[in-house]
């Protein structure tokens, strides 16, 4: 696009991108549309696109300058880089993410940030790992061994709860129903890390593990727009601000 083309005569180029976007004038973010930031440039401050989920592998590949590693550790698990924007609400973060202070290859920022907000490591498979961690709300009369799951490849993994929806789940956690998996006949359920990941690369190449959820949601906008997801039958199951999809029964972000 050329500023001629666009209703307010302004067009920016996306280094990102490589295209040219129309855009308008802004002194604060709320006088950007939908989740574009207000960011300061050359010619005074202008509205750009929300990078948050852009895949990156350092900062130069973000035009904020931000790229973060949403929670890691695993050694089967190739967890995407990604660029998030500067926030001063979570209203202007996407789904899967919430506008909080943390610190980044830029120093502390406030930041949309992945809702997962850690992953605690049992990398010898055993429960015993995570009862220190104070990841899972025991109820009344329930021993935490039976709450309490680990969930990974090979035994290594990260500590998990069994469930009966998100409710029951740490933050950015969706509840996936395996009776077998969680052997809790009542919480039939475990709860999988989800949101905040990308899986770019999953999505053309299988054989690479980008999701702690162990799944890898492709839209129509192709393999970059690609998202950690969970299998779900109804909406409790799926974390904040994404909905179970009614046909292909997976948590996708809430319109």
């Amino acid at each position: 696009a050329r500023g001629s083309e666009c209703q307010s005569d302004l067009c920016v180029a996306d280094p990102i991108r490589g295209s040219g976007t129309c855009t308008q004038n802004c002194a604060h973010p709320q006088d950007c549309p939908d989740l574009d930031v207000c960011l300061a440039g050359a010619a005074g401050s202008i509205c750009f696109r929300n990078e948050t989920g852009s895949a990156c592998s350092d900062a130069a590949d973000c035009v904020e300058g931000i790229c973060l590693t949403p929670p890691d550790g695993l050694d089967w698990l190739r967890v995407q880089n990604i660029c998030v924007s500067r926030c001063a609400a979570d209203s202007k973060c996407p789904a899967g993410y919430t506008c909080e202070v943390v610190n980044t290859n830029a120093g502390p920022a406030r930041v949309c940030n992945p809702s997962v907000r850690r992953l605690d490591l049992c990398p010898n498979g055993s429960i015993d790992e995570c009862l220190p961690s104070g990841q899972c709300v025991i109820p009344a009369g329930r021993d935490p061994f039976d709450i309490y799951r680990c969930i990974g490849i090979g035994g290594e993994g990260y500590c998990s709860c069994t469930c009966r929806n998100s409710v029951d789940c740490p933050s950015g956690f969706a509840c996936y129903h395996d009776v077998a998996l969680s052997g809790d006949a009542v919480r039939t359920g475990v709860c999988l890390a989800m949101s905040g990941y990308r899986c770019p690369v999953e999505a053309v190449n299988a054989n690479i593990l980008q999701c702690p959820s162990l799944a890898c949601a492709t839209p129509d906008e192709g393999a970059q727009a690609s998202y950690c997801s969970s299998p779900c039958e109804r909406d409790a199951d799926c974390p904040a601000e994404f909905t179970c999809d009614p046909v292909d029964l997976y948590c996708v972000p809430a319109l």
